[in-house]
This record gives C-alpha cells, sequence and structure tokens, in this order.
C-alpha cells in the first residue's frame, strides 16, 4: 500500500521495536552452571506500566503509516490529529476493525493527557489490533 521503499522499510523497523518491547519474557528461570555449581538465574519480567510504551508506540507507527498515506495521496485530510486522519481513512482503506483500535486511540489520548496506565493485557490487544490493520493493509510483514 504505501510506494515509498524507504518509508515501508522505518515503519518496518519502528513496528520491529514495537514487536521487541512487548514481547519481553515473562520471568523466566534456568538452570546455569555445571554440576554441584548448578544455580537458577531467573530475569523478572517488565513491570505491568512497561507495557504502556509499545502501545504508545503501536499508535505512534500508525499515525505515520496514516500520514504517509495521505502524502501518498491514498486519501485526503487536512488534519493533523490521528482521530481525524483515521476517520478520513475509511474512504479509502479497509479496516479489520475500526472500533478497536479506535477505543485504543482514546485511551492513547488519556494515557497522553491524563497519565491514565492501562494494564499489560489491554496495551497488548491494542498493540495486536494495529498489528492486524498494517498486515491487511501490507504496511508491515
Amino acid at each position: 500500500m504505501i510506494i515509498d521503499s524507504t518509508v515501508k522499510q522505518e515503519i518496518q523497523a519502528e513496528w520491529d521495536g514495537v514487536k521487541k518491547m512487548y514481547k519481553l519474557p515473562e520471568a523466566v528461570s534456568r538452570p546455569v552452571g555445571l554440576g554441584r555449581n548448578m544455580v537458577i538465574l531467573t530475569t523478572n519480567p517488565a513491570p505491568p506500566e512497561f507495557y504502556n510504551l509499545p502501545f504508545f508506540l503501536a499508535y505512534s507507527v500508525l499515525d505515520s503509516v496514516l500520514s504517509q498515506l495521505v502524502q501518498e495521496q491514498v486519501f485526503v485530510c487536512k488534519h493533523w490529529m490521528l482521530g481525524r486522519k483515521m476517520e478520513a481513512s475509511k474512504v479509502a482503506l479497509t479496516w479489520t476493525n475500526y472500533l478497536l483500535v479506535d477505543e485504543g486511540r482514546n485511551l492513547r489520548n488519556s494515557l497522553a493527557h491524563a497519565a491514565q496506565l492501562l494494564n499489560r493485557e489491554e496495551c497488548i490487544k491494542y498493540i495486536k489490533a494495529i498489528e492486524t490493520e498494517l498486515l491487511a493493509w501490507h504496511v508491515i510483514t
């Protein structure tokens, strides 16, 4: 869907960063050492609040995608706000679950403007909803 291959590569790299962040492991225990000197090494999971960062960044990637599609004249939108771009894009893009992504956008605004944190599961739900759209539009692989 995005014609500019350089922009598409940048978006893929940004999305890869989002995925790397939200897929941090849960607490993991593994044996380290040999024989009697064996110890259990435990890595702590990221705190639930951490997942708000990749959640926020996922919406930034979506905003970049929609801005690029406006620039490439896939649809017209004269507003800079993500919600306006999302609404305007409905004439040109097939959304898998627009309402879910828009719900997450409203929560992203609450995070940005009122520091209202989401839990890990909520963050991942909305990240995956955006990923579904980006995959369907062939923006990421």
